[in-house]
């Protein structure tokens, strides 16, 4: 190995005129002019520890390979992205970025080595006048508030060129964002700008989030949640690049936006599919970007990355929407009516998987408000699986998962993960073990309770009370289920709900406590009433109390290891 490393030192000291030797291979990297060009930078990730250990390297040998890879980019460093280990280079003078990456490659000490595009906002614009939202009953979008219409503590991030921030129908639902331009977020706080100098910005952030049912404007898909806006351009045309969309896209996952929506070019980027690992599993977020806008088929397929393409209003493709492997899902993008940035009561239509990607992002944000604990992967596979299927079934190569559907996705949603307890009290009895994480799986970490009797008596009820929050703006059923046990016979278990509507407890079963964790399910008639209106609160009790055939005794436990509620439409 201290060959090898002496070996890179070596090749280092002359990199430019060795990247000059593979100059004339095929180029990899194609510029199109207005739609991604050339920054005259890089982005370069070394190759991850796991994987030089799954070459065969020892833990030694794989630290030296990545020590390797940082002194080879250490001469043209710009910028290091700790969270995604990726280093931004300068491509040197009288080098090109074709041949820098295909050196840079050669060594073998990179994951990958791309350009950090110059890449551009893809709508098309359209008549401003146009004022029908059709696409809201495409994709079902009113049925689906009928039970959820974004719950105010989802944030949905725009990465785009600003937002509007006094716009009429923005306005109350935006939160504090940041500036990325620059490749480094300047928090809004610090001095960041977050207006939108374009117009584009505004337009996607309405699609996702304009405040519905307030009498002016349109509405977004969910208009109910909170906007982030990430500013990612100082340049009137919109133009951008990678990294700093990418480190716009970080910061508004790491400063509480589940959903981030980017409407650029650029999509295969291999730093893009970095991002979006890191925003799906360290921030628990879902990563959404357009297809672009060259009606050409593409195959880079991210997979935690959802590539948003754009149907028009008979749910053909639209003519200009890229399609292809690298597709997930369709969303409506021809002709989409938006707020705008012309003045603080201004609207437009206009087209471009830039429309079709916000669209997708409402509705993710949608999904994730009917329950907070669903992960962004589970939110990423609701949205696929309850597409419209468009071409053959399941998951093609031209229309992916096909055309989201707002009612199917909020419907699965609430099906898919149950309601777990917020809070839980012991109201009767004496605790002895277990905590509120206790109660949220079925995992043998239970909560234990238990009502000693000393000297005569019988044994005394125990009673622990569970608190819920369900989302589900209708309730049309409610599903219980309490996984639990007692540690001893003679012991009855009574399920109670409360009842909102007579203000008291009402017992939905009684049976037999069983010795060994059972799961009791109940679905109790009339569900509405078990709901809080306002609040979604559920409360439920369980009690152990002695079975009045069964011989006195003086003590015993309660074992509760899971409670759940599912509440559906």
């Amino acid at each position: 190995m201290r060959i090898t490393f002496s070996l890179a030192l070596i090749a280092s000291a002359c990199v430019w005129s060795s990247a000059q030797g593979v100059a004339n291979a095929a180029p990899k990297f194609i510029a199109e002019p207005g739609v991604q060009e050339f920054s005259g930078r890089l982005i370069a990730r070394p190759v991850p520890m796991d994987q030089l250990l799954q070459r065969g390297l020892n833990a030694y040998q794989a630290q030296r390979a990545r020590q390797e890879a940082a002194m080879l980019a250490e001469r043209t460093t710009l910028r290091y992205i700790p969270e995604t280990d990726e280093y931004i280079l300068q491509v040197p003078e009288g080098a090109t970025e074709q041949s820098t990456a295909d050196w840079l490659m050669r060594t073998g000490s990179f994951q990958y080595v791309e350009p950090d595009w110059t890449v551009y906002p893809v709508a098309v614009p359209d008549d401003p006048q146009y004022s029908q939202q059709w696409h809201l009953p495409k994709i079902e979008a009113p049925t689906a508030w009928n039970h959820n219409v974004g719950e105010g503590n989802i944030i949905v991030a725009i990465t785009d060129t600003g937002v509007r921030l006094d716009h009429q129908d923005l306005a109350a639902r935006l939160v504090p964002g940041a500036n990325s331009a620059t490749g480094t977020a300047i928090p809004q706080a610090s001095g960041g700008q977050v207006n939108d100098i374009n117009g584009h910005g505004t337009h996607c952030a309405g699609i996702a989030g304009a405040i519905g049912n307030n009498g002016v404007g349109v509405s977004g898909v969910a208009w109910n949640v909170r906007i982030m806006p990430i500013r990612v351009t100082n340049s009137s045309g919109g133009s951008s690049s990678i990294s700093a969309l990418t480190a716009g896209a970080r910061w508004a996952a790491d400063n509480g936006a589940r959903v981030v929506s980017t409407s650029y070019s650029g999509y295969s980027n291999s730093a893009v599919q970095t991002t979006g690992n890191y925003i799906k599993y360290s921030r628990n977020g879902i990563y959404l970007w357009a297809a672009g806008n060259s009606n050409v088929n593409i195959t880079t397929d991210h997979i935690d990355v959802t590539v948003v393409g754009s149907t028009n209003q008979s749910d053909g493709k639209s003519s200009f929407s890229n399609y292809g492997p690298g597709t997930d899902v369709y969303a409506p993008g021809s002709d989409i009516r938006s707020t705008y940035n012309s003045s603080a009561t201004s609207y437009a239509t206009l087209s471009g998987t830039s429309m079709a990607c916000p669209g997708a992002a409402g509705l993710s944000a949608l999904i994730m408000g009917t329950n907070p604990s669903l992960t962004g992967a589970q939110v990423e596979t609701i949205l696929y699986e309850t597409c419209n299927d468009l071409g053959t079934p399941g998951n093609d190569t031209y229309w992916g998962w096909g055309r989201i559907n707002a009612r199917a996705a909020v419907q699965r949603s609430y099906g898919t993960v149950p309601f777990l307890p917020d809070s839980y009290s012991i109201v009767a009895g004496s605790p002895i073990s277990g905590n509120l994480s206790s109660l949220g799986g079925s995992d043998d970490n239970r909560v234990v309770f238990s009502e000693p009797i000393v000297g005569s008596g019988r044994f005394a009820p125990i009673t622990l009370q569970a608190n819920l929050t369900s989302t589900n703006n209708q309730v049309g059923s409610i599903t219980l289920a309490v996984e639990a046990s007692a540690s001893r016979n003679g012991i009855n278990q009574r399920l109670q709900m409360f009842d909102f509507n007579a203000n008291d407890w009402v017992t939905v079963d009684l049976r037999a406590a069983s010795l060994t964790d059972t799961t009791t399910t109940v679905q109790p008639s009339v569900p509405s009433r078990f709901r809080q209106a306002g609040t979604g609160l559920v409360q439920v009790r369980v009690t152990y109390e002695a079975d009045p055939t069964f011989n006195a005794f003086k003590s015993a436990q309660g074992r509760v290891d899971r409670i759940s509620v599912l509440t559906g439409p």
